[in-house]
């Protein structure tokens, strides 16, 4: 972390505690390097810099989309932790490289599957990169779910009142494809079987597409 990610820590560590009532974060069921994701349920802007912040001991990276970094101050933060600019919308190959590069150094990649915020209606549909990239790397995977904060902005004025903020973290789990092509209806069940990983971390009515944990499966995913 060099000294612009320093000081972006301690400025977000600063707002956040001013803004938001955090619940603990179990730092030591994450590991302490990579190859290793963490996936997280995206409800609003607060989900990826405080998640960033509680993990800055760690060696992290974190995905975000290209937009941010029209923020001079998040951007040069963003920069001093690596972050990886993503273009949605599109087969975004430069940020996949240097997502791979990330885990090939040893690091832990922070990225939301979704793609997009959900505030309101719970876990959307996840992408297949997660799943592209732990195939090509290794790399373990591990859901953080984030609770409790819907509504930030029209809570913290209405109440004037830190609004909470809670944590759940899952069990770290590896891709098992057994030989199997990543045809796309492997891809699509596989990236479902990890969706339902961090849906089951999370409350129910932050749970959206993947609610029904019955129909979750373990064919291409294996708990370590």
């Amino acid at each position: 972390m060099n000294l612009t990610a320093r000081f972006g820590n301690v400025l977000i560590h600063t707002l956040a505690t001013l803004t938001i009532k955090i619940g603990p974060f179990p730092l030591d069921q994450i590991p302490e390097k990579g190859p290793h994701i963490i996936i997280f349920n995206h409800v609003n802007f607060i989900d990826g810099p405080v998640l960033l912040n509680r993990l800055a001991s760690r060696p992290v990276a974190i995905m975000a989309k290209i937009e941010t970094w029209k923020n001079p101050l998040f951007g040069a933060v963003l920069d001093g932790w690596d972050g990886i600019a993503v273009r949605r919308g599109e087969a975004d190959l430069e940020a996949f490289r240097k997502a791979q590069q990330v885990l090939t150094d040893g690091k832990i990649l922070i990225i939301s599957p979704e793609g997009t915020r959900s505030e309101y209606k719970g876990l959307v549909e996840g992408h297949a990169g997660v799943l592209l990239l732990a195939a090509r790397s290794g790399a373990s995977i591990q859901a953080v779910g984030l609770s409790q904060h819907r509504g930030f902005w029209s809570r913290l004025y209405r109440g004037f009142k830190r609004v909470p903020l809670e944590f759940h973290v899952g069990k770290p789990f590896k891709l098992e494809l057994n030989g199997a092509a990543l045809s796309r209806d492997v891809r699509q069940k596989a990236t479902d079987e990890i969706m339902y990983q961090l849906a089951a971390v999370l409350p129910p009515e932050y749970r959206g597409i993947y609610a029904d944990l019955s129909k979750a499966s373990w064919e291409y995913i294996r708990p370590l």
